[in-house]
């Protein structure tokens, strides 16, 4: 969803962060096509020249931003675990194609590909070991001695110079209803939630980042965690500038 939303409002989404993520249009709209843009199906290859021919011509009827949006200083990270079973490299790897393709500059684009992680976010300190491909699809991973800091490292692709986060968390999560964006029958729940920075809440001009969650990790099936434990690490990140 990161991919399909960056690239369908390219004009506003200044940057993105895919974690373990198909290219655009992958599936051609079809959901019996899941298994390709996973990169399981390998005698169907994923072919990012006509996907983004596809994404050319939505834009030309106006269904989505002009694809010149995606060349003007937008940032992208993708990152692909070398022990994903569940979203293959050969998947991700036809992301960053997609988008090179699309025209977005090579400086404009990270791709983290050598981590030994299987299918998960990954954050500095919580949930399973770094090649686990289980719930709740967070891991942590250890490179050079260091932890990894997902969250961190796409924010700072992103933005630049972080401040450093606080800790303990200083805002709230809170819940609201978004029917008025998605109606019941795109498979969307009812309820989402939001991480509100303290500073934000008292009326502080802030950035928003939305974040499309991973495999099985809704709030009917996990809760709350895909949301704490990631904020933790950036929820309340402010860039220095």
């Amino acid at each position: 969803m990161a991919v399909q939303y960056q690239v369908a409002y390219s004009g506003s989404v200044v940057g993105a962060g895919i974690v373990a993520g198909g290219p655009y249009y992958c599936a051609a709209g079809k959901l019996t096509n899941a298994a390709i843009c996973m990169g399981q199906a390998p005698s169907r290859p994923l072919k990012p020249e006509l996907m983004v021919r596809a994404a050319q011509g939505f834009a030309a009827r106006g269904q989505i931003d002009p694809l010149d949006g995606l060349q003007h200083d937008r940032m992208i990270y993708v990152f692909s675990g070398t022990k994903d079973t569940i979203v293959y490299q050969r998947a991700v790897d036809a992301t960053v194609s997609f988008f090179k393709e699309a025209g977005v500059p090579d400086g404009n684009l990270s791709y983290v590909n050598m981590v030994p992680a299987g299918h998960a976010l990954i954050t500095p300190s919580f949930g399973n070991d770094c090649p686990a491909n289980a719930s709740p699809y967070i891991s942590h991973c250890t490179i050079a001695k260091y932890s990894y800091d997902q969250p961190g490292e796409l924010l700072k692709f992103i933005y630049g110079p972080l401040n450093p986060p606080a800790n303990p968390l200083g805002g709230n999560i809170i819940t609201f209803n978004q029917r008025e964006f998605a109606s019941a029958a795109t498979g969307m729940a009812g309820e989402a939630y939001a991480y509100v920075p303290q500073a934000c809440a008292k009326g502080a001009a802030c950035r928003i980042h939305v974040a499309f969650h991973g495999c099985k990790q809704s709030g009917a099936s996990s809760g709350t965690i895909s949301i704490r434990r990631p904020a933790i690490t950036a929820g309340p990140m402010r860039t220095t500038s």
